[in-house]
């Protein structure tokens, strides 16, 4: 049966995904996505020639474009630095809260201390991270404050967020725990992105 690259990619996709719902981060193999998927050895890696390397930079591009896509669509839409900030860390946690197999991938292999993921979310984060500055920093102008240093902005939006959540994850992911996490974060973050 042919199948098409997307298909082939989606299928892989959504069995890592699976996979890390009850197995650790190191345990995927290329045998182990073989018997997932029913694909086979050489199609995976024809999609993946660096085998579990490339299916797990696969998996984290896809949904770091998505988190991406969430947090621009809402920076564009509003005027106000502090409702920006607020909206930009809510969509940021609730995408979290939301896309559970997402949240808990990058969870898993965050703590994996995989090299080429590490890598990968120094670079798509710098990405995220300039795309809100920019944003950010003009609002703030317009306001008449000074946001800090783009790589304290990094520390504190994403940084400080990704260790909040992890925490939330692994003390199992209560719902009311995350809006009061949320909640108290939002004002932290507010005193620390501006100068003065």
């Amino acid at each position: 049966m042919v199948r098409s690259v997307s298909k082939t990619k989606k299928l892989v996709f959504d069995s890592v995904l699976s996979f890390l719902e009850e197995e650790a981060a190191l345990d995927l193999t290329v045998a182990r996505v073989k018997v997932m998927t029913g694909l086979s050895t050489g199609t995976i890696y024809y999609h993946f020639p660096k085998g579990v390397e490339d299916i797990y930079g696969y998996v984290f591009k896809t949904l770091a474009e998505n988190l991406k896509k969430v947090l621009s669509a809402e920076i564009k839409e509003n005027q106000c630095f502090k409702n920006t900030l607020h909206i930009t860390l809510s969509r940021y946690f609730k995408w979290h809260d939301k896309n559970k197999r997402g949240s808990n991938f990058f969870y898993k292999v965050n703590r994996a201390g995989l090299k080429s993921i590490d890598d990968l979310l120094d670079e798509e984060f710098s990405v995220l991270t300039r795309s809100v500055y920019s944003k950010l920093n003009e609002l703030a102008k317009k306001e008449g404050r000074h946001l800090v240093e783009p790589f304290i902005l990094d520390a504190v939006l994403f940084g400080a967020s990704r260790e909040l959540i992890h925490g939330w994850i692994k003390r199992g992911r209560k719902r009311g725990e995350l809006k009061i996490i949320l909640e108290e974060f939002l004002e932290i973050a507010l005193r620390i992105s501006v100068k003065g």
